[in-house]
């Protein structure tokens, strides 16, 4: 009986040990997550972003030079090309679509193309008449 007894209290101590070494671990993640909740400085504590957000510079507003020729270029593409995406031209231009949202309204409002679809389905095509009152061409 005395060796049962010893071996639980053994078994006993055992687990009161791991128990316990299980809360400091937990606190001490605990903390640390605080700590970073409230950016406090910890040298131990190396953060991996999720994702990694990129720096954006202000580049101002394009000259106008710029943009009627991003138009002609985009342009060209919808005639090369009638019935694609904006997502296309991005590619092609390796510009963003928010990049050519400028030049493609320049292009719709001058009349030399014409849209098909909404939003991120638009479908862009030339216009029939070719935009005879062009204000864009140079």
């Amino acid at each position: 009986m005395n060796t049962n007894q010893a071996l639980g209290e053994h078994i006993e101590k055992l687990v009161s040990d791991l128990v316990q070494a299980h809360l400091k671990e937990t606190q001490a993640t605990v903390m640390a997550a605080v700590m970073r909740g409230f950016g406090a400085p910890n040298s131990q504590i190396k953060l991996t972003p999720s994702r990694q957000m990129k720096a954006r510079s202000f580049r101002g507003r394009r000259s106008t030079a710029d943009v009627s020729m991003l138009a002609e270029r985009l342009y060209e593409l919808i005639c090369e090309r009638p019935g694609e995406l904006m997502v296309s031209f991005s590619a092609e231009l390796g510009k963003t679509a928010r990049e050519l949202y400028g030049p493609m309204t320049a292009l719709k409002n001058s009349g030399r193309i014409r849209t098909a679809g909404e939003r991120n389905r638009t479908r862009y095509f030339p216009s029939i008449d070719g935009g005879a009152n062009s204000t864009l061409r140079a």
